[in-house]
């Protein structure tokens, strides 16, 4: 099955954790290592939109996740979102049960939340309803790969490289490797799961 959902924000800022990415602060905690997401880093009171047409399935607010909002989709599937500005879905107009299309602000980037360091959105998919989330494990996926993006798969690339230091070399790297364009920016996935964010400014070459 194909899908395109939509990238939730308007504009790009910098993925700052990836799907997969272990916390050492919930490996501290005793909590799941893998992060279930991806977050995006934005300005505070940012527009959040849905990834794909659906309803408001719930809302609300814990300790660690925040002030969050789940849509249960038109495939079936949940888009979670967490770390909003507000508790509620103040300033949407919509409640539980709303109809949503992916023009309808559904939440504003917030700071909500157990440890959140910078204003970002966490967002996941969850395959199938969260109702059953707690029962069955596996269900969170990536959400790379259900996001319409320019995408193309490549034996190798070439791109500069900034050091610790600060230097820029060019690197090249011979392995498959998949390229999101995500905006102006670049985001760069290998089969050794290596992950590259390039922003607008920094050059790559196919």
């Amino acid at each position: 099955m194909a899908y395109n959902y939509r990238w939730p924000l308007r504009q790009v800022e910098t993925i700052t954790s990836f799907y997969g990415d272990a916390s050492p602060e919930n490996i501290a905690k005793g909590y799941a290592a893998n992060h279930i997401g991806i977050d995006i880093a934005a300005d505070i009171g940012t527009a959040v939109y849905p990834c794909a047409d659906g309803y408001i399935e719930s809302y609300g607010n814990t300790t660690e996740r925040g002030n969050y909002v789940n849509i249960l989709l038109i495939d079936g599937n949940t888009m979670v979102i967490q770390h909003l500005l507000y508790p509620n879905l103040e300033n949407t107009g919509l409640n539980v049960g709303s109809a949503v299309t992916s023009n309808d602000v559904i939440g504003y980037v917030g700071q909500s939340g157990a440890n959140i360091d910078i204003p970002h959105l966490h967002f996941e998919i969850i395959k199938g309803s969260t109702l059953y989330r707690a029962s069955e494990a596996g269900l969170p996926e990536n959400p790379m790969k259900y996001l319409d993006l320019d995408k193309t798969l490549v034996t190798a690339y070439q791109a500069d490289i900034n050091d610790q230091n600060g230097s820029v070399t060019s690197q090249v790297v011979n392995q498959p490797f998949l390229i999101y364009k995500i905006g102006d920016n670049f985001l760069v996935i290998g089969n050794n799961q290596q992950k590259i964010f390039k922003k607008a400014g920094q050059n790559i070459w196919l």
